[in-house]
């Protein structure tokens, strides 16, 4: 997961770049040819190369709490709360806004590496519908917040918005954390191996 998701996101960037500068010299109806000829390569190689597909055998408890033991989820949702004081303080420093933009985007995008992980290791058979209602959760949530955050900075301001940001980012967090260790009870309680409550 790692790996297609470092590719997509430095696809994404470099497409940004690429696009701009292609726009520039020969306009912005080549961008969408080369981008139709991209599309059309990759679903040649993937036609005749699909993927390797192999399915995981641990229990959904069990991926929970190797997600928690094993990955830095819990540093990258505070690498995006603390993104938004860089934020706030980049109303008045340009510098401290790129560093703010960087951090906040570095940790949502391990965060997303990390939730992708965790629930594609909960059923193998179930992947399609794992992932449309995950997408379905962070675009909405996404509205939501975009909505909330437009109207906050009309009424109050940057630093308002900040706020906004890392109060969301601390739930997020506060969530996950409730989340593993109540799975945790749960596996134990059950009985499952590895998961009995430290004396």
């Amino acid at each position: 997961m790692g790996t297609v998701m470092s590719g997509l996101l430095i696809g994404i960037l470099v497409a940004r770049t690429v696009s701009g500068l292609v726009a520039a010299a020969v306009g912005w109806r080549a961008v969408f040819a080369l981008a139709a000829v991209a599309m059309l390569v990759l679903a040649a190689t993937l036609r005749r190369r699909p993927p390797a597909f192999r399915r995981p055998h641990r229990s959904p408890t069990e991926a929970c709490c190797a997600r928690f033991c094993s990955s830095s989820a819990p540093n990258r949702s505070c690498a995006s709360g603390c993104s938004w004081a860089l934020l706030a303080a980049g109303h008045t420093s340009v510098v401290l806004l790129i560093v703010g933009i960087v951090a906040l985007d570095l940790g949502v995008q391990g965060l997303h590496i990390s939730n992708q992980s965790a629930i594609y290791a909960l059923s193998a058979e179930a992947r399609s519908r794992l992932t449309t209602a995950y997408m379905v959760s962070c675009f909405l949530g996404g509205a939501i917040l975009s909505a909330l955050s437009t109207s906050l900075y009309a009424s109050a301001g940057w630093s308002a918005v900040c706020i906004l940001g890392g109060i969301t980012a601390v739930i997020a967090l506060l969530s996950w954390v409730m989340s593993f260790f109540a799975l945790r009870v749960g596996g134990a309680q059950r009985g499952e191996p590895g998961l009995a409550p430290a004396d």
